[in-house]
């Protein structure tokens, strides 16, 4: 299933994905001493779509490879038995088996690159990232404003602005503001997030989370640039982070997804964005981008990240 010679070996159908190919081939050769290098009897091309994955290009290429079967069976009676064929021509590739670490994301990379792999990896290794944890071996977690009074010992009450995305010297939470979640619809819940102090977040541990769909996304930010990004941040109540890292949330969407900042494009230097639709985490069932973000407690702020860029 690739155009030879390019693609050579066990894996072409998930390479063409991840390298962002928009056509591929079912090749019929024949056999040599070395792999995927006999002559050509023929070819017939296939469009990849922009929603194919490894599994659904699979099966039209095999539609298509039953249709090249016929055609090559018709082909040898009409030449009288005598087996056609052209030599290979072109620069050759190679298509090697996945690794489990080839679906890990790297988040530096564009969000173009990120979503081939997304679609070039399933059902297996799949992509996949970390969410970074605290120090309790949870996500960074939401608490009632009554809860974190009571905490605090203090009397339950609302906080007020000048508090909202400041640093509580007694226990060095930094209070978030309710309209992080969704700055036109207002807060999801009842709920006040409280995090970890530190550059970004101060986090130690991390949960392998699989990334199933996720599209491109325009820049959610009237500009696509480092400040608009951390403008956002300001606006939406959390003062005080020096960078935005690629990997971080910079929004959640309900009934929508998540979007998280990816690498800048190659071609415009802008930062690229990405629309998380579907997660699992590891060993927990399928879930909406969203439903699981509000389940684990995410907020904009968090970072996925790559296990050994760090």
């Amino acid at each position: 299933f690739s155009l030879l010679p390019q693609y050579r070996g066990p894996a072409p159908i998930q390479w063409a994905l991840i390298n962002g190919e928009p056509k591929t081939v079912v090749s019929v050769f024949l056999l040599d001493e070395k792999i995927d290098t006999g002559k050509i009897i023929l070819q017939k091309e296939l469009n990849i779509y922009p929603e194919d994955t490894a599994v659904t290009l699979q099966e039209r290429l095999k539609d298509l490879g039953f249709d090249a079967v016929r055609d090559v069976l018709d082909l040898i009676h009409r030449s009288g038995l005598v087996m056609p064929g052209s030599a290979q021509t072109g620069v050759g590739s190679v298509a090697p088996k996945l690794k489990k670490t080839a679906g890990q994301i790297d988040w530096t990379k564009p969000a173009v690159q990120i979503v081939n792999l997304i679609r070039g990896t399933q059902p297996w290794p799949g992509a996949y990232t970390y969410l970074e944890l605290d120090d309790r071996n949870n996500v960074v977690r939401g608490f009632s404003r009554a809860k974190e009074e009571k905490e605090n010992n203090n009397v339950a009450r609302d906080f007020s602005d000048d508090e909202v995305g400041t640093i509580s010297p007694a226990n060095e939470k930094v209070v978030v503001a309710p309209s992080f979640f969704d700055e036109k619809a207002g807060p999801r819940n009842p709920v006040l997030p409280v995090c970890s102090v530190g550059q970004g977040f101060s986090l130690a541990k991390k949960r392998l989370i699989k990334i199933l769909s996720a599209r491109i996304l325009p820049s959610p930010f009237a500009g696509e640039g480092q400040g608009e990004v951390l403008s956002h941040f300001e606006k939406g109540g959390l003062r005080g982070i020096r960078d935005v890292l690629p990997g971080t949330i910079v929004a959640i969407k309900p009934a929508v997804g998540i979007i998280v900042q990816c690498g800048n494009d190659p071609q415009t230097n802008r930062l690229t964005f990405l629309l998380i639709t579907e997660v699992q985490e590891e060993g927990k069932k399928i879930l909406p981008a969203d439903v699981y973000s509000h389940g684990a407690r995410l907020y904009p702020g968090m970072r996925f990240v790559n296990l050994n860029a760090d």
